[in-house]
């Protein structure tokens, strides 16, 4: 599979490039209309200017090579129109049966101030004919994209009412909170299969998903520039370690940070339904969230909320969990003292950025008690209580995860921080890359 991400390039100027050569969202447009009647609202022409199709004509999957490969002109989403399109109607019923189905979503309604706002919040929703199309797709194509979206809306909406936003605010929060996965529909979705493991080269797909919904809202007359950024900005984090920028607290929208938060919170409980898992997540990764909107949706999740799953709690596994945990831990101490404050803090380099997301992760266990010196007392205790190795198992499970996805970062440009280092610090990052490295290997 190619790079999309060339060096150099921003991530909207690759986004702008996938969608110029759109084979994924036409083949799930095209496909849309083998089993419903979706048809051309206007002419549509390729770049070059010659008409493809003729406003009437009927779109099915015989025409996907000859749509493929084009920057249509107008696009799909303004060109074509289908039968029982999405409506704000629609979608607040879509809400209302997703509230029934899981009793979250229901303690979430009742939360918010107000028990049937998450139900209608969407009914007076300004939705864009674009975009209607666009969330029609979702829903007949990618079903659980679209199931999701309703989940982050619900969680947005609930945070909004308890922010205190206004009527402007909340509408365009709602809106960024129904298009901020709207660019992985012009990914592969092969590699967004939840059982599908995605490679490094295919992860840069995932990391451009963002801009991709940007720049389809950016082109949309009259939407709302903060909306556009939201979405933009919505996998951003306040520590930088976000994507696709990489950006910081000051320079990420404003309507992304309850944003950000709430589609945390909409993947944790679709997959889980465990409020116990989402607490220990968000509270692992202290620093990079929004504090009053993390404390909200910590609020919803009362201490006998009865969700928390069943484990089989590996006793081995976990201690060498936390001993390589503890030795990755020293490791980095001794080559952070051997480094100047330039070197640690230099945004070129990253260093300063692991740094801190290792800090957060060792405070963390340092509140759950964790004593590099006392391994065997906590696996002692885990062992005979079931609560504390319910939570001990959900904080190393998401320690794992965090220590992948710094893993990942600093591969990007780990040989470009060895280059800038001297001989002896560049041996000795190297060593604790190798540490980190043996450590995922051997969960």
């Amino acid at each position: 599979m190619p790079n999309p991400i060339p060096p150099g390039e921003s991530s909207e100027t690759i986004a702008e490039k996938l969608l110029a050569e759109d084979r994924h969202y036409v083949k799930a447009v095209t496909s849309l209309g083998d089993r419903q009647v979706v048809v051309a609202t206007k002419d549509i022409s390729g770049s070059h200017g010659i008409k493809l199709v003729a406003k009437g004509t009927r779109i099915d999957s015989h025409l996907l090579e000859k749509l493929s490969g084009h920057q249509l002109r107008p696009n799909l989403d303004n060109g074509l129109a289908m039968e029982n399109s999405v409506t704000p109607e629609s979608l607040a019923v879509a809400t209302g049966q997703l509230i029934d189905e899981q009793p979250f979503w229901q303690h979430l309604a009742d939360k918010s101030g107000d028990s049937l706002a998450l139900r209608h919040g969407l009914a007076s929703i300004k939705l864009p004919e674009a975009l209607a199309f666009k969330l029609t797709v979702a829903r007949e194509q990618r079903p659980l994209l679209f199931r999701h979206t309703l989940a982050v809306a619900m969680v947005t909406h609930y945070l909004a009412l308890r922010l205190g936003l206004n009527d402007r605010s909340t509408h365009n929060l709602l809106l960024a909170a129904l298009c901020h996965d709207l660019g992985e529909m012009h990914t592969d979705p092969a590699i967004l299969d939840p059982g599908h493991r995605i490679t490094d080269d295919e992860r840069r797909f995932v990391y451009v998903h963002p801009a991709t919904g940007y720049v389809i809202l950016r082109d949309i007359p009259g939407m709302p520039p903060e909306v556009a950024r939201a979405v933009f900005h919505h996998h951003e984090r306040l520590d930088g370690s976000g994507y696709p920028n990489g950006l910081k607290d000051g320079q990420i929208e404003a309507l992304a940070l309850p944003l950000m938060v709430a589609e945390t919170a909409a993947s944790v409980m679709s997959s889980f339904a465990d409020y116990s898992r989402l607490s220990t997540l968000l509270r692992l990764n202290q620093g990079k969230y929004d504090g009053k909107s993390v404390a909200l949706l910590l609020d919803v999740i009362p201490e006998q909320f009865g969700w928390v799953s069943e484990i089989s709690f590996s006793s081995e596994s976990r201690r060498r969990q936390l001993l390589g945990f503890a030795k990755l831990l020293d490791e980095w101490s001794s080559f952070r003292q051997s480094l100047d404050d330039r070197q640690l803090t230099s945004g070129k380099l990253g260093l300063g950025l692991i740094q801190e997301r290792l800090h957060n992760l060792k405070s963390l266990l340092n509140d759950f008690g964790f004593d590099p010196n006392s391994v065997d007392a906590l696996i002692t205790l885990a062992e005979t209580d079931p609560e504390v190795a319910t939570e001990l198992s959900q904080v190393l499970d998401e320690l794992q995860f965090q220590l992948a996805e710094i893993a990942r970062e600093i591969d990007r440009r780990g040989d470009e921080i060895s280059a800038s280092l001297p001989e002896p610090l560049s041996l000795a990052y190297a060593g604790w890359r190798a540490t980190l490295q043996k450590m995922l290997e051997r969960s």
